[in-house]
């Protein structure tokens, strides 16, 4: 990375095995029956610009360190109009989620604001509302909690977030662990 220039990044939190091997087929799903990226599934703790000065690396494996993994309620399935926010669990607030994603944004020397809304993505695609809301409506979720175990940090591609597809993982930290993961 140049060291006068910022970068897109986005911090993510990972399911752990179990909880990702469903989701990632829910995903995959999605992505045969509606044409739609494959993705990992995650639920951003933070998003922002990266500074020449910031050591994300370092503040991520600091962060990670002092956490065990997470555990979260799910409320229910969603969607909305924005690309992002096409069909999506949701989550109940969690203290700790929260703090959390705090934590890391105040490490960073120039943060953006952001605000924490816990949900994971299942399908990204312009499509019109009403297939957005009976997509969800085909998905039963038959577990009542999702639990993260992982730390990631994620750039977009030169094109952008929108460009699904090349996304790229810059590292990644198991929760209560100070090595890096894989």
């Amino acid at each position: 990375m140049a060291d006068t220039a910022t970068a897109p990044f986005a911090v993510w939190l990972v399911p752990a095995p179990s909880d990702r091997r469903w989701l990632s087929k829910v995903i995959q799903d999605y992505a045969v029956e509606y044409d739609t990226p494959v993705f990992e599934p995650h639920l951003t703790l933070y998003s922002g610009d990266l500074q020449p000065e910031d050591n994300l690396e370092e503040i991520v494996a600091e962060s990670a360190a002092t956490e065990s993994p997470i555990t979260l309620e799910i409320m229910g399935l969603d969607y909305a109009e924005n690309y992002f926010r096409t069909g999506f669990i949701t989550f109940a607030p969690s203290d700790r989620l929260a703090r959390l994603s705090r934590t890391l944004r105040d490490r960073l020397s120039h943060p953006k604001e952001y605000t924490l809304d816990p949900h994971l993505s299942l399908m990204y695609k312009d499509i019109p509302i009403e297939q957005k809301r009976l997509a969800m409506l085909r998905f039963v979720v038959s577990v009542q909690t999702v639990t993260f175990d992982t730390i990631e940090v994620v750039m977009p591609s030169d094109r952008g977030w929108l460009d699904v597809a090349h996304w790229t993982e810059q590292f990644r930290y198991s929760l209560a662990q100070s090595a890096p993961v894989g």
